[in-house]
């Protein structure tokens, strides 16, 4: 398990025991119920928000990052490291700082898409950091890292245009940059995730397929 996701679930579990807020114990699993009514889910999220907005915000901060925890490890499961410059868990910590800066501007409207609008905030918030540490580490260095370079080809340019240009890149294109250029296992990968080998070497698969429909393009 990433270590992000121990943090936050220890820092909600200091929030119960504390008693600085009450009543919230089972209050992130209901917001994670996307069964529940659209009214039950509008005035969840409308309340969650604008308590975190009047206060206290480090207490309410940990109810909204419980609640998008499942969503928070998929995002970065799906984002590029460059270990040990850039850690995953430094990535982790920038999208948790983007996506509660997000959450001061308050509820969406329906407040139902308030998840779906902090999560594609803070991704793209995100990526912009990687694209520009991913380049200062480079203009520092004068090379950013010679043996992925030399082993990948032009890898890393072409995460960076795609970093800059689509804001998000695919999937499946990190975990081929996560397996080819880091040489990080598709297992590990897989169980840091919570999703299947399988699943992650589909999306790698497809990833391929796109890159050389392009190239004959």
């Amino acid at each position: 398990m990433m270590r992000f996701v121990d943090q936050i679930h220890e820092a909600f579990r200091e929030t119960v025991r504390s008693g600085s807020l009450v009543g919230v114990d089972d209050l992130p699993s209901r917001l994670r119920l996307w069964r529940a009514p659209a009214e039950t889910r509008d005035r969840m999220w409308s309340q969650v928000l604008r308590d975190y907005i009047e206060g206290p915000r480090g207490a309410w901060a940990t109810i909204i990052l419980e609640a998008l925890c499942p969503d928070l490890v998929i995002t970065i499961a799906a984002m590029p490291a460059m270990p040990p410059a850039i850690t995953h868990d430094e990535v982790a910590q920038q999208l948790i700082t983007e996506l509660l800066a997000a959450a001061l501007d308050g509820p969406t409207e329906p407040a139902r898409w308030s998840p779906n609008r902090l999560l594609s905030t803070a991704t793209k918030g995100t990526y912009r950091w990687l694209a520009r540490e991913i380049r200062s580490l480079s203009q520092s260095t004068g090379d950013l890292d010679r043996r992925a370079t030399d082993a990948a080809g032009h890898e890393i340019p072409g995460l960076l245009a795609e970093l800059e240009a689509r804001t998000i890149p695919s999937a499946g294109l990190i975990i081929l940059y996560r397996q080819e250029v880091l040489g990080e296992k598709l297992a590990d990968m897989a169980a840091e995730s919570g999703l299947s080998a399988n699943a992650l070497r589909l999306r790698r698969r497809r990833a391929i397929e796109r890159i050389r429909k392009e190239l004959a393009a």
